[in-house]
């Protein structure tokens, strides 16, 4: 008897409704064989890049491009019936010719270059993740319509699956929809060209990654050193001062190092307006140029929240010491855009119950939208008695607090210790003494009636 193992593919074509289907092959079969039996099902073309990715127990998507990896994968899908996988197509590199007439040539005639070996600038898009800061590029960059929300994938992994069907993924600049002015790179269009024309460089021009504004040498421009991050004057007052050492004053080209090849700029052609502005009506005609506003407040904005209710637990309620404590509270996420993530709520100093320093993780909550947050723990036995006050904060990802303290006021009893339910009611029955009605339900394993028989008998006794 031939052993079989069944697979369950699934692909999404740009423009095309996800098409899922099941094959079967013979347990020996390589990644090889499945890979053409899957190439002709799909109808994949010999020019395409593609992988197949399985999601593990964390979550994750994987990469399965090895033999050795399929192997790996049947061994510890070995007691699953079926085994799933995804085909994730890598986009076609758009060559400068193709990018030029899907989007310069409708606005401009294309120019002869100036000197021997330049290229004609092509308009580039791109984004950076607004939680982790990472560059988004074609293929890899989820982005939420009507907005400047932009995930990485792996803080888009992250999101439930309501959230993440407000996202779409960016395979084509087209797929910004009515965004896809905001997300033009201003920068060199002559990319990884360290020199211009006259053999050195002399201009050149960015873009700040936080408000958006304009950047030119000597007029507040800070660079990342051994990146492409830049920021303008007002975000870089903004940071802390560790977080400024990492960034240099642009004052001269010079001050760019290494990175210089992606800002220069040749002084013989600027398209700019084409990009921004619609086709040139005039060519002789050169626009005045627009003061440009300095923006305080920096693109990725402080998060922020408020107490909407809470907590659970009300104020000067009587607890005792090790009994088991889980006040809840109702917050909302006040932050302008983004979502929440890596965020927690932790004990501030004011830490009585000696609740766990590194706190609890809140959920995942988008801009304007509330949510329950909550911390569980033991009231400590050697705790003294009378009003106690703990305080927590939610603190994000890279440790900064943000929005106000949330307070629990109880008042601990330690030498009075609260009644069993149980004892309660045989004591309302009339039975005085709570220590014989404890007893009395201890040799009865709870049982009140048992106990209340008990203790009826011994009173007659």
């Amino acid at each position: 008897m031939t052993l079989t193992r069944t697979f369950k593919i699934r692909y999404q074509a740009r423009g095309r409704e996800e098409e899922v289907r099941r094959l079967t092959l013979e347990n020996d079969a390589t990644l090889d064989m499945l890979r053409a039996r899957v190439a002709s099902l799909f109808k994949l073309q010999d020019n395409q890049t593609w992988q197949f990715k399985w999601t593990d127990e964390d979550g994750d998507k994987v990469t399965l491009t090895e033999n050795y990896e399929f192997n790996d994968l049947l061994s510890l899908k070995k007691s699953e019936s079926i085994i799933r996988l995804e085909i994730y197509v890598e986009p076609p590199h758009a060559t400068s010719e193709s990018v030029w007439n899907q989007f310069v040539a409708p606005h401009v005639p294309r120019p002869h270059a100036a000197c021997s070996g330049t290229v004609p600038p092509t308009p580039r898009y791109g984004a950076r993740c607004d939680n982790t800061n990472k560059p988004l590029e074609l293929g890899q960059w989820y982005h939420k319509p009507n907005s400047r929300a932009d995930l990485c994938p792996d803080e888009f992994n992250k999101l439930s699956s309501d959230e993440q069907n407000q996202f779409v993924l960016v395979n084509d600049p087209k797929d910004l929809g009515t965004d896809v002015d905001a997300y033009i790179l201003r920068r060199c269009p002559f990319r990884g060209s360290r020199r211009g024309c006259h053999g050195k460089p002399n201009h050149a021009v960015g873009w700040c990654d936080a408000t958006n504004v304009k950047l030119t040498l000597g007029q507040g421009w800070y660079h990342k050193v051994g990146t492409t991050y830049d920021i303008c004057e007002s975000a870089f007052r903004q940071l802390s001062e560790d977080d400024q050492g990492a960034f240099v004053r642009v004052d001269t080209v010079e001050d760019l190092g290494d990175e210089i090849g992606s800002y220069v700029r040749p002084m013989m052609l600027d398209l700019s307006q084409f990009f921004n502005h619609g086709p040139r009506t005039n060519a002789s005609t050169t626009a005045q140029p627009q003061p440009e506003s300095q923006p305080e407040i920096p693109k990725k904005e402080v998060k922020t929240m408020e107490v909407i209710s809470g907590p659970s637990v009300v104020a000067g309620a009587k607890v005792k010491a090790g009994a088991r404590l889980m006040p809840v509270w109702e917050i909302k996420n006040t932050t302008a855009i983004g979502i929440w993530t890596d965020v927690r709520l932790k004990p501030t100093s004011e830490n009585p119950f000696k609740v766990a320093q590194n706190g609890v993780e809140v959920p995942m909550l988008e801009s304007g939208a509330s949510g329950l947050v909550s911390v569980d723990f033991v009231v400590p036995e050697d705790i003294p008695s009378g009003l106690v006050t703990a305080k927590f904060v939610l603190v994000d990802g890279e440790g900064n607090v943000f929005g106000q303290a949330l307070e629990l006021n109880v008042e601990v009893v330690c030498n009075e210790p609260i009644p069993d339910e149980r004892v309660r009611l045989l004591l309302d029955m009339g039975f005085s003494d709570a220590k014989a009605c404890a007893e009395a339900l201890a040799a009865a394993k709870g049982d009140v009636n048992t106990a209340a028989l008990a203790l009826l008998r011994s009173a007659r006794q």
